[in-house]
């Protein structure tokens, strides 16, 4: 018995639109970037600490309302 016959090779893809990307580099504007992202990020975590320290008190005000009914 011979052995079985190899598949053709496939034709060449034709060329889509696109082109090939190049590697992502990193920049001095992206260090500036992610140094103003950095910032932001500890503005909104300040502020959601706020906003938990509140809240809790709220939970603490509204439990010591409802036991001081029973």
């Amino acid at each position: 018995m011979s052995p079985a016959p190899s598949p053709a090779p496939l034709p060449p893809q034709p060329a889509s639109g696109r082109q090939k990307q190049k590697p992502f580099t990193v920049g001095i504007a992206a260090g500036a970037e992610d140094a103003k992202y950095q910032v932001k990020y500890k503005e909104l975590k300040r502020k959601v600490k706020d906003i938990e320290v509140v809240r809790c008190g709220f939970l603490f005000a509204t439990k010591a309302y409802i036991h001081s009914f029973g």
